[in-house]
């Protein structure tokens, strides 16, 4: 707020600063809550991809499914990131998802880069 408070945040609002929130905390960096958060890729070979894919995908899902604002995950893809002109990975995965909230119809739609170098 303009006094310098964190303003608290209600119904859609709340749901997307949770996503939020756990995308950018990696996972284990909170002492209390170690299983918060989205795992760190940094520093995986390019030569595995797909296993960054699968890794970076079940957790995720794991974050979106431990939490009780969220019915599930609608749709979920992780790209790897490749450079158009040379035709080579970037070192990115670009992850875009939907997700439902609990007791309702509400999807929202998420999208964020990961870095991977």
């Amino acid at each position: 707020t303009t006094n310098g408070d964190v303003k608290l945040s209600y119904g859609i609002d709340n749901a997307i600063q949770a996503i939020k929130l756990k995308i950018v905390t990696e996972l284990g960096s909170l002492r209390y809550h170690p299983t918060f958060g989205l795992v760190n890729v940094i520093g995986t070979r390019n030569s595995n991809i797909d296993d960054v894919r699968e890794l970076l995908t079940q957790s995720i899902l794991s974050q979106v499914q431990s939490d009780s604002r969220f019915d599930r995950v609608e749709d979920l893809a992780v790209d790897y990131l490749v450079n158009n002109q040379t035709g080579q990975g970037v070192g990115a995965m670009a992850i875009s998802l939907s997700v439902r909230l609990a007791g309702g119809t509400q999807v929202i739609p998420i999208s964020f880069t990961v870095n991977n170098s």
